[in-house]
């Protein structure tokens, strides 16, 4: 079953801090390549969105939750500078 929850940005930040796992096989994060996806996020706002799916795993072990990022950890970084830190 294929499931797609909206969240704000704040929302997501708060549930990947919370609750999200990011396994030890996601690569490494490249600063510069974030910094490069905020201002391209500045340059192409109006067709951002679509391209900021963020993919999170969720499974269901003996009645626990678990998530697991899968794909977007350069754009959830991307996000909390969007976020918090806008004088990059």
């Amino acid at each position: 079953m294929d499931n797609i929850i909206t969240y704000t940005f704040k929302e997501l930040i708060t549930f990947i801090d919370n609750k999200v796992v990011v396994p030890e096989i996601q690569t490494d994060l490249s600063q510069s390549k974030i910094y490069s996806m905020v201002a391209s996020y500045y340059r192409y706002i109006h067709h951002f969105y679509s391209r900021c799916l963020i993919t999170i795993a969720h499974l269901i072990t003996d009645d626990v939750d678990e998530y697991y990022l899968v794909d977007g950890q350069h754009r959830i970084e991307m996000i909390r500078i969007l976020l918090f830190h806008n004088d990059y």
